[in-house]
């Protein structure tokens, strides 16, 4: 195997969603085996697994969803006081109780955080 000429060369291509949820969708619209699909696509089987999981996981479009939270009139939040939302992946996010966040803005926020 010749030896990279250029830096550019012998640094591996980082792939993100952007680029690999289409391939992932070219791939489950065609009838190729999930090796073919890689061999011509230049991919490793490894990472087009890793992106099929993050792909089914996160329906192109769809946000997370969040479960409803009744407080009742005689709640309130105290000063200085926080909300916390741990995701799967290990990800805190953490944010002041007075925010006042609705929830699509914390999806939006969320999904671009576990992209």
């Amino acid at each position: 195997m010749p030896c990279p000429t250029t830096l550019e060369e012998s640094v591996p291509e980082k792939r993100t969603a952007v680029s690999m949820f289409p391939l992932i969708e070219k791939y489950l619209a065609g009838n190729s085996t999930q090796k073919q699909f890689c061999r011509q696509h230049n991919l490793k089987l490894w990472a087009f697994h890793y992106w099929l999981k993050k792909y089914r996981r996160q329906a192109p479009g769809a946000a997370p969803t969040f479960l409803p939270i009744q407080l009742s009139e005689e709640s309130s939040v105290e000063p200085g006081s926080a909300c916390e939302i741990v995701l799967p992946t290990g990800i805190v996010v953490r944010f002041p109780a007075s925010a006042g966040f609705s929830p699509e803005q914390l999806a939006h926020f969320i999904t671009a955080l576990e992209i």
